[in-house]
Formats: structure tokens, C-alpha cells, sequence
């Protein structure tokens, strides 16, 4: 377990969730709380948060990265009412707390309020507030797969109000060993409306997804395998669009889809 960076001038206290003793009661209060096994990344995340120290996670895709908005408010909710801690370590933690995520797209807000509400947590989706306000919430946390050095790096330092030597990093590798890239060249533009490099995609019985830089693209595929698909009533479900401008319940089908 990596040694945790101090907290904060105004989050100081006695209670040092990064401990052997007290990371193993961090998370025999969790358990019974989540659907699923805790990582110790995750936890040891949220104890960094709840202790007041600001959190630069670097975690793959499909890590559970995401758990790290919930899991210190579950956290901070169950030390209060704690009965091994002692009155003084419990009373620190707020009776009310509010989390405010910022995430990059509108299909990541309606999964993450999901979860949250499946945790019995209320939600909204607007802030009226000024971005710059951002850099005086603490603890803050900093989330994200793929983090280089340089300017964008010290940008979303500045954006957080994050300082290096004054927060606790997780960095853990995105290699994906389990992924094959294969670079095939087109043998047309994707100007046109005919893709016959896809036309593969129809006779795998397999689930595949299609990444296209521009609706009007996704569009024009869709369109190009729904001609070329046998005839059939599945077909309208076996090839289907995926982007902001649809409902969020039609879009809803294609997520769980990829799971099923």
C-alpha cells in the first residue's frame, strides 16, 4: 500500500484511514454497502478522499474508477456511526455531504446517476456555479485512464486546485494484453455511402462495435449494413446507432446489450 500524501491544513486529523488497521475497517463497512468485491485501489482511493487529501487516480478503462464518487460518501457515512472509532474522530465527518462530478459526456452522467441512485443517492444534473470554483473544493479527485506529462497535465492541475507532493496518487497501467490491434486500409473513402471492408461484420456471429468520428458517418453505416443484412425481424436490432442525439432509453438497450 503506497504512503499516503498529508492531508490538507484544513482536513487534519488523528484518523489515518491509510493504516493496516484502519483500511481493514474501511472496508468491513463498505462490504455490506456496494453489489460487488472492492478493490484494494478503490478503497484505498476513498480513504485518501475521506481523510481530506486531494486524489490523482490513473486506473484502465473498465477498472471501476467511477466508484471513487460514491465510495467516500458511503465511507464517511459509516465511520460516523461507527461506535470503534471514538466520539472525536466521529464527529469530523458531515451529517450532510454533497459530491459534485464533472464528467465529459452525457451518456457517462445518466450511467453514473444510475449507479448513484441505485445506492439510494439523490442526484442532479446541473451546476450553476463557476467552473473556477473548482479549485477551492477539497479533498478533490482527479480520475481518468490515460494522464501524460506536460501542458494539459498542469491545465487540469490548475482547473482542481491539485499540487504534486500535497496529494495521493494511484497510477496503475492501462495495457490491455487481452486486446489485438489489427490496422487494415480501406479500399474506398468514407466519403462514399458503400463500405464493403464491413461487410464482415455481418457474417461473424459476434458482437462488434463500430467507433465513427462523425454522426453523419455512424449514419451512413447504419444504413450501408442494414442494406446488405439478410431480411429478417431481428434486423433492426441487430444493427442499431449509438450517439447524443438519440433517447437516452434507446440508447440504454445498445449499453446493457454489450453485457448480455
Amino acid at each position: 500500500m503506497p504512503d499516503s500524501a498529508a492531508p490538507s491544513a484544513g482536513a487534519r486529523s488523528t484518523l489515518n484511514l491509510l493504516s493496516e488497521d484502519n483500511f481493514r475497517l474501511a472496508r468491513t463497512l463498505l462490504r455490506p454497502l456496494v453489489p460487488f468485491d472492492i478493490h484494494d485501489y478503490q478503497l484505498e482511493g476513498a480513504c485518501a478522499l475521506v481523510q481530506g487529501t486531494d486524489l490523482l487516480a490513473c486506473l484502465p478503462t473498465g477498472s471501476g474508477k467511477t466508484a471513487l464518487f460514491y465510495l467516500p460518501l458511503l465511507l464517511s457515512t459509516a465511520l460516523k456511526k461507527c461506535t470503534q472509532l471514538p466520539e472525536s474522530q466521529r464527529a469530523r465527518f458531515p451529517a450532510n455531504q454533497a459530491l459534485l462530478a464533472v464528467l465529459p459526456t452525457n451518456s457517462l452522467e445518466s450511467e453514473k446517476e444510475t449507479e448513484l441512485q441505485a445506492l439510494g443517492k439523490t442526484c442532479g444534473r446541473r451546476f450553476n456555479g463557476n467552473a473556477s470554483l473548482l479549485c477551492f473544493l477539497h479533498p478533490s479527485a482527479a480520475l481518468t485512464a490515460t494522464l501524460l506529462d506536460g501542458e494539459r497535465k498542469h491545465r487540469i492541475f490548475r482547473s482542481l486546485g491539485l499540487k504534486l507532493g500535497q496529494l495521493h496518487s494511484i497510477h496503475r497501467p492501462n495495457m490491455r494484453y487481452d486486446i489485438q490491434p489489427i490496422i487494415r486500409t480501406l479500399s474506398v473513402g468514407l466519403g462514399g455511402r458503400r463500405y464493403p471492408d464491413l461487410d464482415w461484420v455481418l457474417v461473424r456471429n459476434r458482437k462488434t462495435i463500430i467507433f465513427c468520428k462523425i454522426i453523419l458517418l455512424s449514419f451512413r453505416v447504419l444504413v450501408y449494413l442494414w442494406h446488405r443484412a439478410p431480411i429478417s425481424p431481428s434486423r433492426s436490432t441487430r444493427i442499431r446507432l449509438y450517439n447524443l442525439l438519440i433517447s437516452p432509453a434507446f440508447n440504454a438497450f445498445d449499453v446493457d446489450f454489450q453485457y448480455i
